[in-house]
């Protein structure tokens, strides 16, 4: 958390930010929520998506953080693998593999609805 009005900073006044650091720095758990919570950042009908390469990191990244916040896996933070999504029409944050978002991609080129 040392970085983190930096890291909003720099999402909130650029059209792209990479973030790059070693395994486990937080750049799939800490930053999602970040953006989640930052005031303004995200409009309140839109979700912070975050990508993951393989089935299981997205589900075990989705409990993980759910459990962080004290919420039901489902309800804030969710995930969408193939055949299963686990997320509601309150949830802000989804963990998806690359899959799911290439496919919603090219059927949904400017990804209004996220």
């Amino acid at each position: 958390y040392e970085k983190k009005d930096w890291i909003v900073g720099e999402i909130r006044h650029n059209v792209v930010t990479v973030i790059s650091g070693d395994t486990g720095c937080g750049k799939s758990t800490l930053v999602p929520q970040l953006v989640c919570d930052a005031v303004n950042l995200v409009p309140d009908d839109k979700v912070v998506v975050c990508t993951q390469p393989r089935r299981v990191a997205a589900i075990t990244l989705a409990e993980y953080v759910s459990k962080d916040r004290g919420q039901e896996l489902g309800d804030e933070v969710g995930y969408q693998i193939r055949f299963i999504n686990k997320f509601s029409e309150v949830t802000r944050l989804i963990y998806a593999t690359t899959a799911i978002v290439l496919r919603r991609l090219h059927s949904e080129p400017s990804l209004d609805s996220i």
